[in-house]
C-alpha cells in the first residue's frame, strides 16, 4: 500500500502544481476578457444577453488552450523523454506497472474533473458578476438558467437537466485520464500512443453542445467507453509485451 501511495504523490509532485498554475491563468485570462467584453458592449447595449457576452467574450477559447495545456502535462508525466527511469522507480516501489498505469489514470482523470469543476465555477461567478450588475428592469430571476440552455459552452459546463451530458463529461474525464496515462505507458516501450490525442480533439470539437444533443452525447460516450475499455485491457496486454 505504501509504494502506491509514493506512486500517486510522486505523480501529484510532477503536475498539480502545473496543473494549479494553468487553471488560474485560465481565471485570470477569461476575467480579463469578460471584463473588457462587457465595458465595450455596455456603451452600445447596456442590458446586452448574457449568453452573447460569453460568446463575444472568446473565453470558451481561453479554455480550450488551458485544456490542450492540461492534456500535455498529464500526458509527460510518467514518460521517460528527459532520461529518467521511471521503470526503475516502480520496480523499487513494488508496484506493478499496469497497476501503476490505472493509479496514474485515476489521478488523470480527478485532474480533468477539477478543470470542469473550475472552468464551470469561474463562468458562473462571471455570469453572476455581470447579472448583479445590471438594472433589475433589464434581467430576470431565470436569466442565468436561460443562459445555461442558450449558450453551448456554457450548457456543455452545466448541462443542467440533460443528464446525457453529465455522463458524457464523466465518461470523458475517465477516457481522457487513461489516455494521459496510456501515452507514457506506450513511451516507456518506445511506442506513441495516439489515443489522448484523439479524445482531446473530440472533447474541442464537441463539448460546446446545444440543448437536446442526445444523439451526439451517447456517440461520444461510447467512443469514449471503447477507449476506456481498449485503454485497460492495453496496460495488461502491454504488461506481459514488457516482460518478453
Amino acid at each position: 500500500m505504501k509504494g502506491y501511495v509514493s506512486l500517486l504523490t510522486l505523480a501529484s509532485r510532477s503536475s498539480i502544481y502545473k496543473i494549479i498554475a494553468i487553471l488560474l491563468a485560465m481565471g485570470a485570462f477569461q476575467g480579463v476578457l469578460f471584463f473588457q467584453c462587457v465595458r465595450k458592449v455596455a456603451e452600445i447595449n447596456p442590458g446586452a444577453s448574457l449568453e452573447g457576452l460569453l460568446s463575444e467574450s472568446h473565453i470558451a477559447l481561453v479554455a480550450a488552450v488551458a485544456f490542450a495545456a492540461v492534456c500535455v502535462v498529464l500526458s509527460m508525466t510518467g514518460t521517460e523523454f528527459s532520461g529518467s527511469k521511471v521503470s526503475y522507480t516502480l520496480m523499487g516501489l513494488r508496484v506493478r506497472e499496469r497497476d501503476g498505469a490505472l493509479l496514474w489514470s485515476l489521478y488523470n482523470g480527478m485532474c480533468f474533473l477539477l478543470f470542469w469543476a473550475f472552468e464551470a465555477a469561474v463562468v458562473l461567478l462571471l455570469s453572476r458578476w455581470y447579472l448583479s450588475g445590471l438594472d433589475p428592469s433589464l434581467y430576470h430571476s431565470q436569466s442565468l438558467l436561460l443562459a445555461c440552455y442558450r449558450n453551448e459552452f456554457l450548457h456543455g459546463l452545466v448541462p443542467l437537466e440533460q443528464y446525457s451530458l453529465w455522463i458524457r463529461n464523466l465518461l470523458l474525464a475517465a477516457a481522457l485520464g487513461i489516455g494521459a496515462s496510456r501515452f507514457s505507458f506506450l513511451q516507456r516501450r518506445g511506442k506513441k500512443g495516439f489515443g489522448i490525442v484523439i479524445l482531446g480533439v473530440l472533447t474541442l470539437v464537441f463539448f460546446p453542445q446545444v440543448m437536446g444533443s442526445t444523439v451526439t452525447d451517447s456517440f461520444i460516450g461510447l467512443i469514449c467507453l471503447i477507449q476506456i475499455i481498449a485503454g485497460i485491457a492495453g496496460f495488461w496486454g502491454g504488461e506481459e509485451d514488457g516482460k518478453q
